[in-house]
């Protein structure tokens, strides 16, 4: 029986499944970083407009999902067409997906159906069918997923039972290039202090070593803020206006209109 069926651009799915895998990474307590992923599966479903917030268009969205205890990451890939969906999730290994789309043309149309337990990936004469398990290795991962909102222009965010009044926006690039010199450090744990009006400095240590940058950005609103997080950040975001919501050791909340990832803050007791 098949219960959904959509079509999209292989590049797009493919794009997003390597980004909630968060390869890079990871903290390791006092030994040096460890090379890991999030998790290897990823939950995918439908969208509409209303649910998906802020995506200016009247098409349907596929929302691909990932989390874990400490980090849940979301993000929006618009679809060609859904010609059915019963509405509930499907959770998918990433990688043995990846090794398949990588066989279709990138830029093409194909088509993505679920039919009794399997997934059906097929563009023109190739078709893949890979298997959808049960659950997702964190439910209640990727249930908090699903309900992350993207940034909405202003509006507060609000994430569990946190309100953010303020958020810094900058260009990811910029944040990029600062957090490549802090995993120099290696230990992949890393802290954000909002200094000032424009200033957001990003630092890393591990015993007498240690590396920080300022990068420059505007904050809205008013709220000066500090929070440590570990592991992967902003290799899960492209070349983009990018929000970071902030306050002292509370959820770190990045986003965009589009994709959103949010790590719990790492608190030394």
């Amino acid at each position: 029986m098949i219960n959904m069926r959509i079509r999209m651009k292989t590049n797009l799915l493919t794009d997003a499944l390597q980004r909630v895998l968060m390869k890079g990474k990871y903290y390791n307590g006092n030994s040096n970083a460890k090379n890991s992923v999030l998790e290897e599966y990823a939950s995918l479903a439908l969208a509409t407009p209303n649910a998906v917030v802020n995506v200016q268009s009247d098409e349907t969205y596929l929302k691909v999902m990932n989390g874990n205890a400490t980090t849940v990451c979301s993000i929006a890939v618009p679809i060609e067409q859904a010609l059915s969906w019963e509405g509930r999730p499907v959770t998918v290994d990433i990688k043995q997906m990846l090794v398949f789309l990588k066989r279709f043309k990138k830029d093409g149309d194909m088509e993505f159906h679920e039919d009794d337990g399997k997934v059906v990936l097929s563009q023109g004469s190739k078709t893949a069918t890979v298997p959808i398990f049960l659950n997702h290795p964190h439910p209640a991962s990727v249930e908090r997923a699903r309900a992350l909102r993207y940034h909405t222009p202003d509006e507060e965010y609000v994430f569990g039972k946190t309100t953010y009044p303020s958020h810094f926006l900058m260009l990811s690039d910029i944040l990029r290039e600062a957090l490549d010199g802090c995993e120099s450090v290696d230990n992949a744990r890393y802290r954000f202090e909002i200094t000032n009006n424009e200033t957001l400095e990003v630092s890393s240590a591990m015993g007498a070593t240690t590396f920080s940058a300022s990068t420059q950005g505007r904050l809205v609103g008013d709220e000066l803020a500090t929070v440590e997080v570990t592991g992967p950040t902003i290799s899960f975001f492209g070349s983009v206006p990018l929000h970071l919501y902030m306050l002292d050791d509370r959820p770190l909340v990045m986003a965009t209109h589009d994709s959103v990832l949010v790590k719990a803050p790492f608190i030394v007791e």
